[in-house]
């Protein structure tokens, strides 16, 4: 018999032929919406790698935009200095800014890949279990 028709003792695929993954995502208007995805189980690994690197990416544009708080201001006039410290609070200030956002998507992803670790780890000891 093929290794996944259901008498191969892959459990799991009878239990729930697809993995569900819950997540949250913003509205657009400041406000989140809880949301999920089904994943075939074979492809949790493609998607956690996946997830990874979208994470990583992030905690670099993280170490990235710290740079940008560090932007001179172009001339030694008031304007310029507003300017600049009105950037800044763009990049860190109290509401809605690169740096919150950014830790909000690592967190997001980071929730997501635990997620998959957890399914992954179910996965593995019902296959576990149907070979005793």
């Amino acid at each position: 018999m093929p290794a996944n028709d259901p008498g191969s003792g892959d459990l799991s695929r009878l239990l729930n032929p697809l993995s569900t993954i819950h997540t949250w995502v913003n509205d657009g208007a400041g406000g989140v919406h809880q949301a999920s995805f089904s994943v075939d189980p074979d492809q949790l690994p493609v998607l956690r790698q996946g997830l990874q690197q979208a994470q990583d990416k992030l905690i670099a544009l993280r170490s990235d935009a710290f740079e940008l708080l560090g932007i001179p201001a172009p001339g030694n006039d008031e304007v310029s200095r507003r300017a600049v410290e009105r950037f800044a609070r763009q990049v860190d200030g109290p509401d809605g800014t690169l740096l919150k956002a950014v830790d909000d998507g690592t967190r997001r992803l980071q929730d997501i890949i635990d997620q998959i670790d957890a399914l992954t780890k179910t996965y593995q000891q019902a296959d576990d279990d149907s070979r005793m």
